[in-house]
């Protein structure tokens, strides 16, 4: 892990920026104030010949960029830790000389724990760095932070010595500017080794803490929130939904004649992080009577490669949706389709009404009908009214009485004092994961997060 940072020296406090390590792009030292590290990585550790430790570096809270950029790093990271089976320590570090803490701080220790679940409390860990100044203690934030785990909605959130940590990152930075040719009086010598001495000692308390039996893992499949029920759905909305559109399309080719072949969906992941583009003009192509927009990927990137489109036109997708035409229908084929999308529908307003009511209390707007209403938009540009043989003016028509199905469900659940039920919400995003259509997007979901995650990791001998 590189590391850069400014020190004075001479009698005139020259200042000098000493490095250590190689050039990362994940780790930005050329803007103060910004969060140094742009994106999570994990660090793996062996520990002895039987155990590894894995040590995620997350960005930081309070970047000078604003309260944007603050959110999009907390959405970042709990999007990264989705993707493992289990947390074992949550690492919160501060500095023991604050005379208050940050409103960001707070703001974000919240919604990591509203995420996680009340359990996570069990799995809290409070590391300070640079305590030299203040004997190896918290210092001043400890009454803060005391004040803070009290306001804060989950209880009972120990901090006591057993789950609290103090370093001195000072006597690291001590190390790395010796290498680097500067030189220190002896006595600062003496207090640097003496600091370095005490923060090993420290550093293998925390890591028999993380190995002993004291902390358990904390299994995501443990993990039970509003938060993490709505991340999951937001995972399954595109699944969903093109199913569910698909579905119409061979219904609706079983309804006029007796096909021979039917509309397939074939997920495929895409070798880069992609977006689709909304205002370029989109490759289309006919599939036994409806057309159907291509997935033309533009690699993400800010001005895109691609295209002069603003960057709020693109949408990031987990995987390139094609199609295929398969043959072997038999009769039982309808009937199955329409129970099938039958209990989409029904598992789509459900969730819909889960975001109805999480509005009750925010502004936050519902990603479904968005969706939904894009996908409309998309076959409105297919109503060829003169073509016999076009069928997305029937798919249209389909797709907009489910609209206003879901839109009526939604306003009957607004008015109603109905609250969430969590555990119903759970059951069906396990049940709707389990069908073909879905499992197989969700599949390529998977495998892009794992190329992801080993993309940003690096093992450490």
């Amino acid at each position: 892990m590189p590391v850069s940072f400014m020190m004075t020296v001479g009698h005139h406090f020259k200042e000098k920026i000493v490095t250590f390590g190689d050039e990362d792009s994940n780790e930005d030292h050329h803007h103060p104030g910004q969060s140094v590290t742009q994106h999570c990585r994990s660090y793996i550790f062996p520990i002895g010949t039987r155990t590894k430790i894995r040590f995620i570096d997350t960005p930081g809270m309070g970047d000078t960029r604003g309260l944007i950029q603050d959110d999009i790093n907390m959405q970042h990271i709990l999007s990264f830790i989705t993707n493992l089976s289990h947390l074992n320590a949550i690492c919160i570090l501060l500095k023991p000389n604050e005379s208050r803490l940050n409103i960001v701080l707070r703001s974000y220790f919240d919604r990591l724990l509203k995420f996680l679940g009340e359990n996570a409390r069990h799995n809290i860990i409070f590391c300070f760095t640079n305590t030299r100044a203040t004997f190896f203690a918290p210092g001043d934030t400890a009454p803060l932070l005391k004040k803070m785990i009290l306001s804060c909605p989950i209880k009972d959130i120990p901090f006591d010595k057993s789950n609290t940590f103090c370093f001195d990152s000072e006597s690291f930075r001590y190390l790395v500017a010796v290498r680097s040719g500067i030189e220190f009086d002896q006595y600062q010598k003496n207090e640097y080794q003496q600091s370095w001495t005490i923060s090993v000692t420290e550093s293998d308390r925390l890591l028999q803490y993380f190995c002993g039996s004291t902390l358990k893992p904390y299994l995501q499949n443990e993990w039970r929130s509003i938060e993490h029920a709505q991340f999951r759905i937001s995972q399954l909305i595109r699944p969903m939904l093109e199913t569910t559109r698909n579905l119409f399309r061979n219904l609706l080719l079983l309804e006029r004649d007796q096909p021979t072949r039917l509309i397939k969906l074939c997920p495929m992941a895409p070798r880069r992080s992609s977006a689709v583009c909304y205002k370029c003009k989109r490759t289309r192509k006919d599939y036994i009577g409806f057309w159907i927009f291509q997935d033309d990927l533009h690699v993400i990137a800010d001005p895109c490669s691609k295209c002069d489109c603003p960057r709020q036109h693109h949408v990031e997708i987990d995987y390139d949706l094609q199609y295929e035409l398969s043959d072997g229908i038999d009769r039982e084929c309808f009937s199955h389709m329409q129970s099938t999308v039958e209990q989409l529908k029904i598992t789509i307003i459900e969730f819909g009404q889960f975001y109805a009511n999480m509005g009750k209390s925010s502004s936050q707007s519902d990603p479904i009908l968005f969706a939904l209403k894009r996908m409309i938009a998309e076959e409105k540009q297919f109503g060829f009214k003169n073509d016999s043989t076009c069928l997305n003016p029937f798919l249209y028509d389909k797709l907009r009485s489910f609209r206003e199905e879901y839109k009526q469900a939604q306003e009957t659940s607004m008015l109603s004092d109905t609250s969430i039920d969590l555990s119903n919400i759970y059951a069906r995003i396990e049940q709707i994961s389990k069908l073909d259509e879905i499992e197989k997007q969700m599949s390529v979901i998977k495998q892009r997060q794992k190329t992801f995650m080993k993309k940003h990791q690096k093992e450490l001998s």
